[in-house]
């Protein structure tokens, strides 16, 4: 578990992202809504949470050795 599950996705997002930004001349997508960025925010604190309760609560390493 040494990768963010998250972040293959969060690029290719990005990506994408970028590239309508880019076709259509807007910073913020016409089908973007608050409850987008909501659920996205619940997932990642949900992801958080749970890596922080596997390493300090169970003792399973969640996250990397630096």
């Amino acid at each position: 578990m040494d990768l963010h599950a998250f972040g293959p996705i969060a690029a290719a997002a990005l990506l994408a992202w970028s590239a309508q930004a880019l076709w259509t001349r807007r910073l913020v997508p016409q089908g973007l809504k608050d409850s987008h960025l909501g659920l996205a925010t619940l997932l990642l604190l949900l992801y958080w949470a749970g890596r922080m309760g596997l390493t300090y609560g169970a003792g399973i390493a969640a996250f990397p050795d630096t």
